[in-house]
């Protein structure tokens, strides 16, 4: 979150304005201090806008303890830019079942290590491929009647993420690692992200400002009172890798190459502007 937060005060006894909103659909209404303190009428008949315009002093509205007060409208905006994603992230591993541990412990070895080499000679660098895990799983049948559940083998998974920065030959590089593993394959996810989204961002939050600011614009020439200078602003961006699937998948020697779409994905940044009344 970013936050910037000049000082601003009002000089003591002025009136005080705060307006707070939330989005285009919140009321507001607005008084004075002078008179008996009630609401401030137009020919007997209170003001009423689309904000919520009320005295404050403070924090609490009781005073902010120098005998100055503080002003503001506070508004949301978002802004949206879509990218097209540049790599590919696959989420996979091997499954061997055998009659003892070391079977399936030497079994799930070897299919992962030829995984691994493919990968690596398809261009996945080392930094990109990180194992994630390992399981060893006793297997049981049914011991019959009045007898309890038998051990009938063992199973061992080890899985594996990968980065792979080439969508055009993804599709290959992961159908070559499935034939690789052989039967003992596991696809259990692929999604695909945006690789530098510094200048999407930048549009995106360029984009939230000017519809943070048309509408504090829009409220003070409502209130009929002039918008000042910006007095906070803090943002959240979102934005994340798109899943593609999330499936078992086997090797075999007839396999086809994997089909990629790598479609689009959304950069947003949603900000929210305080700015002082002038």
């Amino acid at each position: 979150m970013t936050t910037i937060t000049p000082l601003r005060a009002a000089a003591a006894g002025a009136t005080a304005v705060a307006v707070a909103v939330l989005g285009l659909g919140a009321g507001y209404a607005w008084g004075s201090r002078s008179g008996s303190g009630s609401g401030r009428t137009d020919g007997g008949r209170a003001l009423s806008l689309p904000a919520t315009l009320a005295a404050a002093t403070g924090p609490t509205g009781q005073g902010n303890g120098n005998g100055s007060a503080t002003a503001g409208i506070t508004v949301t905006g978002t802004g949206a830019v879509s990218g097209t994603p540049d790599s590919l992230r696959l989420a996979m591993g091997v499954s061997v079942v055998q009659p003892s541990v070391t079977a399936a412990l030497d079994g799930a070895n070897a299919a992962a290590a030829k995984l691994q080499a493919t990968l690596r000679q398809r261009g996945v660098a080392d930094k990109d491929l990180q194992t994630s895990g390992v399981s060893i799983q006793p297997q049981y049948t049914d011991g019959g009647t009045g007898r309890p559940p038998a051990v009938s083998g063992y199973e061992v998974s080890e899985s594996l993420t990968a980065t792979l920065r080439n969508l055009r030959t993804a599709g290959d590089t992961i159908t070559a690692a499935a034939q690789a593993g052989g039967n003992a394959t596991r696809v259990t996810s692929v999604s695909l992200d945006l690789t530098d989204t510094g200048q999407l961002v930048t549009a995106a939050r360029a984009k939230a400002f000017t519809e943070a600011k048309a509408k504090a614009q829009q409220y003070a020439q409502a209130a009929g009172v002039p918008l000042g200078a910006v007095a906070s602003i803090s943002e959240q961006v979102s934005g994340g890798p798109s899943p593609v699937y999330a499936a078992d998948v086997a090797g075999g020697a007839a396999a086809k190459s994997v089909p990629i779409a790598a479609g689009s994905q959304d950069v947003g940044v949603t900000v929210t502007v305080v700015f002082s009344l002038g």
